[in-house]
C-alpha cells in the first residue's frame, strides 16, 4: 500500500494506482504539485516504475533522494531527448522499474513530443506487460475538453490497463480536461476548487455532499480522496525532496543504476534487444515441458537456454509523394524480410514472395500485372501499365509459359488473353511497411543465413516502378533456443525474444 498522510491511515493500493486511471485536481495554491511529488516519492520508495510528464521542469528535485532518470530537451539532464530513441527509452524504464522525469519544459513543441513518447510508451507496454504508471501534469494542455486531444492519451485511458500501463492526469482546471478521459478515472484526489465550473466537473466523483461543498475552503495540502469506498478528507504528508526549477545547474553526482540505464540507451549495435529475460524463458520452458504420459510419468527437464540472433533484412524504400504545391516529395517506408518472406516488427510472417525470387525483373513485372486487378489481361493492357515494350512483354510471356507460370486461356477474336497459374499474393509496398526497428545492442551467437539482395530489389521495383530502395542492411532479431530433455530424447523450441511466443516460423 502507498500511504499518503503522516499518520499512515490513508492509502492507495499499488496495483490499482499503477494499472488504473486516477486524477489529482486542485487549483493554484492547493498543493497539487506538492501532492504529486509526495506520490512520486512513495512510488520511488516502493521501487515502482513511473513516468511523469513535467511541463515546468519542477520535479527533478526527486533526484536528490532517489535514483530517478531525468530526460530533458537540453544538456542539463541525464539524457538529452533530442538525440535519444524513444523506443529504447520507454523499453528501459518499463523493464527496469525506473522512475522517469520526461521534462518538456524546454521542448519547442511539448504537445508533439508528448504525443510521440506516449505512442511509444503504449507500444512498449503492450509488448512487455509490466505495470508502469504514466503521470501527466497540466493534463488540460494535452487532452483539453475543447480543441485537439492527443489520441495517444485517449487510447491509454481506454485500453492501457490490460497492457499494464496506468494513467494519472493532473490539472488545476478539471472543467478544461477532456471528459472522456476524466470520466475514466476511478480514483480521484481533489483539492481546493473555487470556480463553479470546476466544482461541477468533479461533483459526480464525490458522494459526500458536505465534502463537495467544502472544496472552496480547503487549505494547502488538504484533499478529498474518493473512488475507494467512503470519501475521506486528509492532508498529504511532508514532502522529502525539495521543489526546484530547471534554471540552476545541477551538481554532478555519482550514479548507480541510472548510469547503467544511460549506457544501455546509448549503446550501438545491430541487435534488437529482447523484451523478456532468461528467467521469464525458463519459467515458460517449464510450462511447455511434457510428461511421458498425459498426466503422469517423467517430465521433460530444461537442458539448455541460449539467446541467439537470427538475421533480418531492413529495406528503406522511398516512394514519391506529390505536395499540394505540385512539388514532388518523397516518403520513406521500412520493410523487413526473412529471406523472401515479408515479416512484421515481431518477426512474424506477412507475405511470402519466395516464388518470385528466381525470376527476372521483366518476368516479375508481367506476373504482377496479371495478378493485380480483375479479369484476364492482354499484351497491350500489360504494356500500358509497365515500362516494357510490346515485344518485351511477348518474349517475357513466352518465358513464363515455358516455366508453367502463365497460360494462354482464351481468345477474343485474334487477341490472346493470359492468366497466372501460380498462387501468390502480391502486396502493396505500404501494406508491408512497419515502424522502424532501432537496434540497441551488439548481438552475439548469430545464426547466419545466405540471402541474395539483388533479387529482392527487383521484386520491390517490380511491385512499384516508382519505388527506390534507398538503403538495405541486416539486423539481428533475438530468439531463445530451448532444449527440453527426457532420458535420451531431446526436443527443441524457439521462443520469440520480443513476444515470448513459441516460434513456428523460424527454424533453429
Amino acid at each position: 500500500m502507498l500511504y499518503l498522510d503522516a499518520e499512515n491511515k490513508i492509502s492507495i493500493d499499488e496495483q490499482d494506482l499503477l494499472t488504473g486511471r486516477s486524477c489529482i485536481i486542485g487549483q493554484t495554491g492547493s498543493g497539487k504539485s506538492y501532492a504529486i511529488a509526495v506520490l512520486c516519492e512513495s512510488l520511488c520508495k516502493a521501487n515502482l516504475g513511473f513516468t511523469i510528464i513535467d511541463t515546468e521542469g519542477e520535479y527533478f528535485g526527486l533526484r536528490e533522494s532517489f535514483d530517478v532518470l531525468w530526460a530533458t530537451y537540453s544538456n542539463d539532464g541525464d539524457v538529452d531527448l533530442r538525440s535519444i530513441d524513444f523506443s529504447k527509452l520507454a523499453r528501459q524504464v518499463i523493464k527496469n522499474n525506473v522512475p522517469l522525469i520526461f521534462d518538456v519544459s524546454e521542448a519547442d513543441d511539448p504537445k508533439k513530443e508528448v504525443a510521440k513518447f506516449c505512442r511509444t510508451l503504449y507500444k512498449e507496454a503492450e509488448a512487455l506487460r509490466i505495470p508502469h504508471l504514466l503521470i501527466v501534469e497540466e493534463a488540460d494542455k494535452f487532452c483539453p475538453q475543447r480543441g485537439e486531444c492527443l489520441p495517444e492519451l485517449e487510447e491509454i485511458s481506454r485500453r492501457g490497463r490490460k497492457r499494464g500501463l496506468g494513467l494519472l492526469v493532473a490539472s488545476q482546471r478539471p472543467a478544461l480536461i477532456n471528459k472522456a478521459i476524466l470520466s475514466q478515472c476511478n480514483i480521484q484526489i481533489i483539492g481546493k476548487l473555487s470556480i463553479s465550473n470546476d466544482i461541477d466537473a468533479v461533483k459526480t466523483f464525490i458522494n459526500d455532499r458536505n465534502l463537495l461543498h467544502s472544496l472552496p475552503d480547503l487549505g494547502p495540502g488538504e484533499f478529498v480522496l474518493s473512488g475507494l469506498g467512503n470519501d475521506v478528507l486528509f492532508k498529504f504528508k511532508k514532502r522529502m525532496t525539495p521543489h526546484k526549477s530547471s534554471a540552476p545547474r545541477i551538481i554532478k553526482r555519482e550514479r548507480r543504476k541510472i548510469k547503467e540505464i544511460v549506457n544501455a540507451l546509448k549503446a550501438q549495435g545491430l541487435g534488437i534487444e529482447p523484451h523478456i529475460t532468461f528467467d521469464d524463458v525458463r519459467k515458460l520452458a517449464s510450462k511447455l515441458s511434457h510428461r511421458k504420459y498425459l498426466l503422469f510419468g517423467e517430465k521433460e527437464s530444461v537442458s539448455k537456454v541460449d539467446l541467439i540472433y537470427k538475421p533480418m533484412i531492413e529495406l528503406k524504400v522511398r516512394l514519391p509523394k506529390n505536395s499540394l504545391l505540385g512539388k514532388r516529395t518523397y516518403v520513406d517506408y521500412y520493410l523487413y524480410f526473412n529471406n523472401y518472406i515479408s515479416i512484421n516488427a515481431y518477426y512474424e510472417p506477412m507475405y511470402d514472395l519466395s516464388p518470385l525470387k528466381d525470376l527476372s525483373y521483366k518476368e516479375v513485372q508481367v506476373l504482377i500485372q496479371l495478378l493485380y486487378g480483375r479479369g484476364l489481361k492482354t499484351i497491350k493492357s500489360i504494356v500500358r501499365n509497365t515500362d516494357l515494350t510490346e515485344e518485351q512483354v511477348r518474349n517475357t510471356i513466352i518465358k513464363l509459359e515455358n516455366k508453367n507460370l502463365v497460360a494462354n486461356v482464351s481468345k477474343r477474336g485474334h487477341v490472346n488473353t493470359y492468366d497466372v497459374l501460380m498462387k501468390i499474393e502480391i502486396p502493396y509496398i505500404k501494406s508491408m511497411a512497419q515502424n522502424r526497428l532501432v537496434p540497441s545492442c551488439v548481438p552475439k551467437n548469430i545464426k547466419n543465413s545466405s540471402f541474395e539482395m539483388s533479387s529482392l530489389n527487383n521484386i520491390i521495383k517490380a511491385i512499384n516502378q516508382e519505388a527506390e530502395v534507398a538503403e538495405a542492411k541486416t539486423l539481428y532479431f533475438p530468439f531463445y533456443e530451448i532444449i527440453l530433455k527426457r532420458g535420451e530424447k531431446e526436443r527443441e523450441l524457439l521462443i520469440n525474444g520480443l513476444t515470448g511466443k513459441v516460434s513456428k516460423f523460424v527454424k533453429i
